[in-house]
């Protein structure tokens, strides 16, 4: 028996099935790696931001205690709620230390969270996730009652345990969706 023309046998139809489940599998993953890369940054972004409003109600506790002292017990419970092991504020000419834990180790990064462009929020997520050293950073952003900035000194491994667990949701999540859909694609075919 001849086959018509144009037709394909079984084995050809196999073949063709499986390249077009491979490939819709690698096209759902390249989607989801240029969805990830803004997501993962934007997550950054606006953990360090929560961690800086928590700080900027800080710094208005920390600044209206009598004498601008408190208790040490009180610093280290403001700074535990935070993640930090400091918080300064500038106003004017001066920087204030408004609680401080120990003396933190040298600062190995900044990031100002008040002009950071896309760009940079790319490459300063990509930069924490791919540095396996734990460091110490500095967060700046805006302060309360007419300051220049607040800053919080902070350890980096709690945003990088963080953003590993968002990444590992991710793909987690990119894997099912890929899955779902090479089977829809396949189902359709046969």
């Amino acid at each position: 028996m001849i086959a018509p023309r144009g037709a394909i046998g079984p084995g050809a139809a196999l073949r063709l099935s499986g390249k077009l489940l491979v490939l819709t599998i690698l096209f759902v993953m390249i989607a989801e790696v240029l969805i990830y890369v803004p997501s993962v940054a934007n997550f950054r972004v606006t953990w360090l931001k929560d961690r800086l409003a928590t700080g900027y109600t800080a710094a208005l506790v920390l600044d209206a205690a009598p004498n601008g002292m408190v208790p040490d017990s009180l610093a280290k419970q403001i700074l535990d709620s935070i993640g930090a092991r400091a918080v300064a504020m500038k106003m004017g000419e001066r920087r204030r230390m408004l609680a401080i834990d120990d003396m933190p180790p040298a600062v190995d990064d900044t990031f100002d969270m008040r002009s950071a462009s896309s760009v940079d929020a790319v490459v300063d997520a990509f930069k924490i996730m791919l540095n396996a050293r734990p460091y110490v950073m500095r967060v700046v952003g805006p302060a309360p009652m007419g300051g220049e900035y607040i800053e919080l000194i902070m350890d980096e491994r709690p945003l990088r345990r963080a953003m590993l667990r968002y990444s590992g949701d991710i793909l987690l999540l990119s894997l099912v969706i890929s899955v779902i859909t090479a089977a829809l694609v396949y189902l359709a075919l046969h």
